[in-house]
């Protein structure tokens, strides 16, 4: 589950059970503005569809229609590991 945790100063592991993720660069902004655009309900709803899309992708191929053209995603190399290659289903 994802926590917002507005109200304390720091966050031990002892404090909650999971993933924690510290947004920055953008990141909040972009989540946020996904938020609105699809009408999610909260963080965690988002990142668990994106990441069904993620882990339904054939071969690692995720592609979307965006003005009227469709455009093959993949992520940018700084944000892979290069010790670990992506499986290929």
């Amino acid at each position: 589950m994802i926590e917002k945790f507005k109200d304390k100063a720091a966050v031990t592991a002892s404090d909650f059970e999971g993933v924690f993720l510290a947004l920055n660069n953008g990141d909040k902004a972009a989540i946020e503005e996904a938020m609105k655009r699809w009408k999610f309900k909260d963080e965690q709803s988002l990142l668990k569809f994106a990441l069904a899309i993620l882990i339904k992708a054939e071969n690692n191929k995720v592609s979307i229609q965006s003005g009227g053209s469709q455009i093959n995603l993949t992520p940018n190399e700084s944000l892979l590991d290069e010790n670990h290659p992506a499986d290929s289903l």
